[in-house]
């Protein structure tokens, strides 16, 4: 047995190809070949569906060397039939389908010399609509053709069975036959010189010339991409990568009758065993990526015809605009006889065709206004998948397979989102995320969306804040009196009087996590370096660094050291003012310039700083709070306040206002001095506590 596998361009290819394989040129009125399998009708109509701009479906040949009835006694000494062989062979080539999702026929000659198969395949998976590419390599190719010689006990075509042209040409058989016409001699050629490979007599160009003219063809021309034969006076013209200059076979592939009868059980069941593993891994593979598959065809559809959401639009005008002038066949009411046989009619295309297309423009309106109106932030919130969200963009880790680094990034564009799964290499729409999700087909993940469609769009968005940011670096670093305008900001807009300690200006380096588009539009990760556009304050001490944006109404700000609480003090100062950040610092050291100064740099380190805080308070040190005026800010006051015996609270003199510096950029003088006043009595008050504690109960502060 051979195997080869050509690729059909244009569907009046197909179209023709199963036209010669099924009727007979003399008898338009006679059935040439049997149909095994499959309806030619959809095969090409699937064809023109196709997305693929060079192969709209694959032409596969299986010849045997022996004829029908040698092969199918042959079998029956095996227990065998036919039928059983043609299930291996499909089991083969579409390991991993279903048989609903792929157009194909099969069908037999045993009008020549050896019983052989042609079989058509659409380039066109219907589940996705994407091009249909076969799972195997040549190694696995070549280990099916043991696997079935061995198994059924098949003889390899040689050069002894199918002797030369020439001989061919002159039998009676030929003659009789009257197998004239050129495409036929063609045919025959081809397999000739297939079978000249498999047995390792072609190797290259040179060998293959060789192998020609030892079979009675004379050489007449040799074309970069072409090889010119003549014989009895009919010229052939031999196209296709096997005729072409460059063809070379890497590694033969022999197999004669003798190294048949030499082959053992233990070869048999070791080609068996990889074939097998060949068979679960790519059902593996197809079951992870598409998922059980539903068949596309409607229960009251009588001959299940198919749908692709993904028809192309005509090319050009001398293209025709519907199947019909390019489809000439449909079956008889019958469809197929007992033994397989069928009736060709050349008519106009049946209704069968028109609901095909009236279906696909159907799936291709309705999946373009779900990937518009499907917001994937929405659909990952709904299905309850972590993610990181930021504007357009999203990257969360794949929820379909292990992934321990976030692989799956995704953004919006023209309307539409789009994901990418970076470790795998794919991605697509709403649609095919659903899709992939579920491994539903293309036609369930519409109908999914379209029943979840309203609860998808009013859920609210759960995600974390995607990180941009990956590195922060301060360059530049310089006092504010050595920089002209940034002093000028401090003093005329953040309205400073009094430069606090351990403030610098610099400028920032950033090296960013960004998405950008791949060359397919797809989003892809990428980290890029730049500075940041203003100047910022620093807060620099031994332990922290902390930046915010020079513009007090820009709210970028971030730790550059790990965020810790930190301590400016002065000894000679009996108060100590506890804030959450710079900018309170800064503002509130415009009100007491001789203050101590305790930055929690958030809320979440109280805990951290209520030990130090009893200590100073022990020593007699005044504690002022002034946090924020939020949920958490006047939480955290009251947790300090419990766990002192006195302090003093004044975020009461700014309520109103978020924070003590939106307080303070938004005051006139006379607030501030109200501020002043009311502080000094709150001291004056908690002073005077302290003193009646002191002396009434005889405690120790």
């Amino acid at each position: 047995m051979i195997i080869h596998i050509d690729k059909v361009k244009t569907p009046q290819g197909v179209k023709k190809g199963l036209e010669y394989q099924l009727k007979d040129k003399e008898n338009p009125n006679e059935v040439r070949g049997k149909l095994w399998r499959g309806n030619p009708l959809e095969v090409i109509a699937w064809s023109k569906a196709s997305n693929s701009e060079k192969v709209k479906a694959f032409s596969v040949l299986i010849s045997f060397s022996e004829d029908r009835q040698e092969l199918e006694k042959k079998l029956k000494e095996r227990g065998k039939e036919l039928d059983d062989l043609i299930h291996d062979i499909e089991k083969f080539l579409f390991a991993g389908y279903k048989k609903e999702e792929v157009a194909y026929t099969i069908i037999s000659h045993d009008d020549t010399d050896n019983f052989h198969f042609h079989i058509y395949v659409a380039n066109n998976f219907a589940s996705t609509g994407k091009t249909l590419k076969f799972w195997f390599t040549p190694k696995q190719l070549e280990d099916f053709r043991k696997y079935i010689d061995l198994k059924y006990g098949l003889n390899s075509p040689d050069l002894e069975s199918k002797g030369t042209i020439s001989r061919k040409i002159g039998s009676k058989k030929w003659q009789s036959l009257k197998h004239k016409e050129r495409e036929i001699l063609r045919e025959e050629i081809h397999e000739l010189v297939l079978t000249g490979i498999n047995t390792g007599l072609v190797r290259d160009r040179q060998s293959l010339i060789k192998f020609l003219e030892n079979q009675g063809l004379k050489v007449r021309r040799k074309g970069k991409n072409y090889i010119s034969v003549e014989i009895e006076g009919i010229k052939i013209r031999l196209k296709g990568g096997i005729y072409d200059e460059n063809f070379r076979i890497e590694e033969i592939l022999t197999r004669t009758e003798e190294r048949i009868r030499k082959d053992t059980l233990g070869e048999y069941r070791e080609i068996q065993k990889r074939i097998r593993e060949y068979y679960e891994r790519k059902n593996r593979e197809i079951e992870e990526r598409y998922g059980s598959i539903r068949s596309r065809l409607e229960e009251n559809s009588p001959e299940g015809n198919k749908t692709t959401p993904n028809i192309k639009k005509k090319r050009n005008r001398n293209q025709s605009n519907t199947l019909q002038s390019d489809v000439f066949w449909i079956w008889n009411d019958g469809r197929r006889s007992n033994d397989g046989d069928f009736t060709i009619f050349v008519k106009p295309i049946s209704e069968e065709i028109k609901e095909i297309k009236r279906k696909v423009n159907t799936y291709k309106n309705e999946a373009e206004r779900l990937k518009h109106e499907i917001e994937l932030p929405q659909l990952l919130s709904y299905l309850g998948i972590p993610f990181y969200y930021s504007q357009n963009y999203i990257k969360a880790n794949v929820p379909w397979r292990e992934d321990k680094n976030p692989s799956f990034i995704a953004h919006k564009k023209d309307g539409k989102w789009l994901w990418y799964d970076a470790g795998r290499g794919k991605g697509g729409s709403v649609i095919d995320f659903v899709s992939q999700y579920f491994g539903y087909s293309f036609k369930e993940a519409l109908e999914w969306l379209e029943e979840n469609e309203l609860e998808i769009k009013h859920s609210r968005i759960q995600a974390k804040k995607l990180q941009e940011v990956k590195e922060v670096r301060v360059i530049n670093l310089r006092k504010p009196d050595a920089d002209r305008e940034g002093l000028k900001w401090l003093t005329e807009v953040w309205k400073l009087k009094h430069l606090p300690p351990y403030i610098w200006i610099g400028d920032l380096r950033l090296r960013k996590e960004v998405i950008k588009e791949t060359e397919k539009g797809f989003p892809e990760i990428r980290e890029i370096e730049q500075d940041y556009l203003n100047p910022v304050l620093v807060l620099k001490t031994d332990q922290v660094l902390f930046w915010r944006d020079i513009n007090p109404s820009i709210s970028n700000k971030g730790w550059i050291t790990s965020n810790q609480p930190v301590v400016i003090g002065n000894p000679n100062s009996p108060n100590l003012y506890v804030v959450e950040g710079l900018t309170d610092y800064i503002t509130l050291y415009q009100i007491d310039p001789e203050g101590s100064f305790l930055i929690l740099g958030s809320v979440a380190n109280a805990d951290k700083v209520i030990p130090y805080l009893k200590e100073q308070e022990k020593k007699g040190v005044n504690i002022i709070l002034a946090l924020d005026n939020d949920e958490a800010g006047i939480s955290t006051t009251k947790k300090i306040q419990r766990r002192l015996k006195t302090s003093v609270n004044l975020s009461k003199a700014y309520k109103g206002f978020k924070d003590f510096a939106e307080f303070y950029l938004n005051a006139d003088s006379e607030d501030l001095n109200r501020v002043r006043e009311n502080l000094e009595k709150e001291i004056w008050d908690m002073e005077q506590r302290r003193k009646r504690l002191s002396r009434g109960f005889g405690l120790s502060l």
